[in-house]
């Protein structure tokens, strides 16, 4: 019997291939499935772990170069030097995040 040639039909020669069936969602492993709880909600967060965002800073050009430099001779990205110099700035603060405003407290 002759195949129909086109779309979903197989070509001559890789008659070996088998047709793939439809793969239930029971079937992938948990991490590939996707829930809202991991869709990013702002584009800023696209391509990101979780709890994690995009910002835009404006700093001082000799500041950034020593950023730079520490990151190279570290072996970190400037994104963790930037993240740790923030946690341990902010982690003798006293801010009430339950407010509009912010009331920042040296401790």
């Amino acid at each position: 019997m002759k195949q129909k040639k086109g779309l979903g039909s197989i070509p001559q020669g890789l008659e070996w291939i088998k047709p793939t069936t439809e793969i239930t969602t029971q079937e992938l492993p948990e991490q590939i499935l996707v829930s809202p709880v991991n869709i990013p909600q702002k584009s800023s967060q696209k391509g990101l772990g979780r709890g994690w965002t995009r910002a835009t800073f404006i700093v001082q050009e000799e500041l950034l170069e020593q950023l730079k430099i520490l990151a190279h001779w570290e072996r970190v990205t400037i994104k963790d030097l930037v993240s740790d110099a923030l946690k341990n700035y902010l982690s003798n603060k006293s801010i009430n995040a339950n407010s509009d405003k912010c009331k920042c407290k040296n401790s």
